[in-house]
């Protein structure tokens, strides 16, 4: 059966400065059935440091960019885009010094109708929830595997594993410099119907495995509205130290189960992540409007105050014909209202 993915995604800033998250998703036609399928690319910033969230914003946005242009098989295009998206970073470092030092993870999916390939870097997560399991499908690139190995032996008790200051020290990320692991690119089982993709910065980590299982229960979920449950439930944690969490689904679903099958929904109050060019169409539209109100008032203001002074020298040059003192003016009642509603 030809399935059509549904996707969405989504993210919030949590306690951070800043937003070190970057995500894509980028519709695509699939060549051998007509259907769609969608690339989901997600970058998390390395913490602390320089310019994490430059580096996000640009290791996805020429990875997709990358991948498009290309043809082949998707490994083919994962593996190219990767590249691409590492010597972008390599040749930035390059012209600015202040981006020294900084790097990303990330995650890419190619979604189609029948199968999802992957490729991953660092420590985001790209999770499958299939018939009520929830499993984790790319390699955690980051201490935390070790320090759980070293709980199995007994060498550390599980308590210590999780609170280790150096738990998600990554292992893996993309600096410019040549990339120490790469998981994939990987091509997964043939896809199922009601399958859920769940691509997700580690921020998503707060929540555990089973409070995660507890939102995928009853039954699959439109992607947006999947997106928001989870997103919620990070944020409702108030976590001191929070760090951004971006969260993409994914959702497997034939063609007339869904009414709306690629609907992106905003996911109000979460912060989501908008296209530059749309941001910026509605910034220039509101300094315009705002540009056209400010000339209006002062067009107002101009009229007034040259209809106050023409009432002004009307009158007195009156009054002084009429007597030989001049008389206290009174300004007409519109003007007097303006006089006195002045600050």
């Amino acid at each position: 059966m030809n399935l059509v993915i549904q996707h969405a995604g989504g993210q919030i800033q949590g306690a951070r400065r800043r937003q070190e998250d970057s995500f894509q998703l980028v519709p695509m036609e699939d060549p051998h059935t007509g259907l769609h399928g969608v690339l989901a690319v997600l970058a998390d910033g390395v913490g602390g440091a320089a310019a994490g969230d430059h580096a996000s914003r640009r290791a996805v946005s020429v990875f997709a960019s990358a991948f498009q242009q290309q043809t082949g098989s998707d490994d083919e295009r994962l593996v190219i885009a990767l590249a691409a998206a590492n010597d972008a970073l390599a040749l930035d470092r390059t012209v600015d010094p202040l981006k020294e030092g900084m790097g990303c993870t990330l995650i890419a999916v190619a979604a189609r109708s029948t199968m999802v390939t992957w490729i991953s870097v660092g420590d985001s997560l790209l999770l499958r929830s299939r018939n009520g399991h929830l499993c984790r499908l790319n390699e955690d690139h980051s201490l935390a595997p070790e320090l759980d190995r070293a709980a199995e032996r007994g060498e550390i008790s599980v308590e210590e594993a999780l609170a280790h200051s150096d738990r998600h020290t990554i292992t893996s990320a993309l600096t410019g410099d040549p990339i120490p692991l790469v998981d994939g690119p990987h091509r997964g089982d043939p896809i199922q119907e009601d399958d859920r993709l769940i691509l997700a910065s580690d921020g998503l980590l707060s929540l555990s495995s089973h409070e995660l299982s507890v939102l995928l229960e009853g039954g699959p979920q439109p992607a947006g509205r999947l997106v928001q449950q989870i997103l919620n439930s990070v944020d409702a944690l108030q976590l001191e130290g929070q760090d951004n969490t971006t969260v993409i689904v994914l959702a497997a679903d034939r063609p007339d189960s869904m009414p709306i099958l690629l609907e992106m929904p905003v996911v109000p109050p979460l912060r989501s992540l908008e296209a530059p060019a749309a941001s910026n169409r509605r910034l220039k539209d509101r300094v315009t409007a705002i540009m056209r109100m400010t000339a209006l008032f002062l067009s107002l203001v101009f009229l007034c105050s040259a209809g106050l002074v023409a009432a002004i020298l009307l009158t007195g040059g009156l009054t002084y014909s009429a007597q030989s003192t001049p008389s206290a003016v009174i300004p007409p009642a519109g003007v007097q209202k303006s006089e006195a509603a002045k600050p």
